[in-house]
């Protein structure tokens, strides 16, 4: 235990660096170009300023957005600064209006750039609005406007979909507006399509905008009884939902973890007492932190804070003619396994180590695959 706390500390330290900062350039004000390295951690809103270093072992500078033009950081994504019209509106449902008008304010603000091409989408987010913009052929940006307010009665919400508007200006037969809702997901598919009907070829979407995957995992278990002289042989399958949260550039996440495991022991059972476990069912929430976050290269470690075990036993007590029982039980238990893992595209081998054992004193500890499919949400 003592040394597998060091491993982790080790490589906490090690890629501490690669997991803040990214490869950017940054264009200043006074068009000045400098490449080097940047760091932002905005949860949920978009960066107005960016820590910089010129090398790994630079001294870090501030800049804020009346210093910047544009920033393009590697691989994750590209910000740009525009004076745009933006509607400052409650979106609270606690404090939302009764008027369906827009209270629009031109504003400087840094944008972060989702979609590229002949059509490009944008998005601004603070701590009282989201909003999205789009800029066409003259490369104007413009706002995307949506609203929800209370009808006179305030028992329904309605919508002003003013955005649906706008975007018929440049949709085709390939999109539809009627139903789309003021979401990334979903505009993000609407640029896409649009600009394939325009013959765009060489668009941009926000290559780290995915945030969510579903994970086909299989694991070899080795698992040794505390009283017993036997291993027990055990194989687990599962799925696993991760969601990527936007902490220290999307490099935490929480994933629900529910698989199956079973177990085999071909061992005769000659004791007076002893209890076999056959199978057993679990949902596990679990944390994970990637201090190395690279585009196609991850290492992860994982704690599994909630760990619910639903298990199956086969028993016998007091003698040994006495006939085999089948058992149930459930318990849950807290921060049971650590993770430690290696990512490549979308396959991860990792290995997980029971910390806490259960009240059969069964330690484990698992080596297994995982085949990661993306989707945005």
């Amino acid at each position: 235990m003592k040394l597998l706390l060091q491993l982790l500390t080790l490589l906490l330290s090690t890629f501490n660096f690669s997991q803040n900062f990214k490869q950017a350039e940054i264009i200043l004000e006074n068009d000045s170009k400098i490449v080097g390295f940047v760091f932002y951690n905005s949860p949920y809103h978009t960066p107005q300023s960016f820590i910089f270093k010129n090398s790994e072992t630079g001294i870090e500078k501030i800049y804020n957005k009346n210093e910047i033009k544009r920033v393009t950081v590697n691989n994750y994504g590209e910000f740009v600064k525009s004076d745009v019209e933006i509607s400052r509106h409650e979106e609270s449902q606690i404090k939302m209006s009764y008027d369906g008008k827009f209270n629009l304010q031109k504003e400087n603000l840094i944008l972060e750039v989702l979609v590229k091409g002949t059509n490009k989408l944008y998005k601004y987010a603070d701590d009282k609005n989201t909003a999205f913009f789009y800029s066409t052929n003259d490369n104007i940006i413009k706002p995307l406007l949506y609203k929800e307010y209370y009808s006179d009665n305030e028992s329904t919400i309605i919508k002003n979909n003013q955005f649906r508007a706008d975007l018929k200006s440049f949709s085709c037969k390939e999109t539809s507006i009627n139903f789309i809702k003021y979401s990334d997901s979903e505009l993000i598919k609407f640029f896409q399509k649009a600009n394939k009907c325009a013959g765009d070829t060489n668009q941009m979407i926000k290559s780290n905008f995915t945030k969510n995957y579903i994970k086909v995992l299989f694991a070899k278990n080795f698992s040794k009884e505390k009283y017993d002289i036997f291993d027990v042989e055990s194989y687990t399958f599962g799925l696993e939902f991760e969601h990527n949260m936007p902490f220290f550039n999307n490099a935490v996440s929480i994933a629900l973890v529910p698989h199956y495991t079973m177990f085999n022991s071909d061992e005769e059972k000659t004791q007076i007492n002893f209890s076999d476990l056959k199978n057993q069912f679990e949902i596990a929430l679990l944390l994970r932190y990637y201090p190395f976050n690279a585009k196609n290269y991850k290492i992860f470690l994982g704690l599994y804070a909630f760990d619910w075990l639903m298990s199956n036993y086969i028993t016998r007590t007091v003698y040994a003619g006495n006939p085999l029982k089948n058992e149930k039980t459930s318990q849950l238990l807290i921060f049971n396994n650590i993770e430690l893992g290696l990512r490549y595209k979308d396959f991860e081998i990792f290995g997980l180590l029971n910390i806490s054992p259960n009240y059969l004193q069964r330690n484990q500890a698992s080596i297994g695959l995982k085949y990661n499919i993306p989707f945005i949400k």
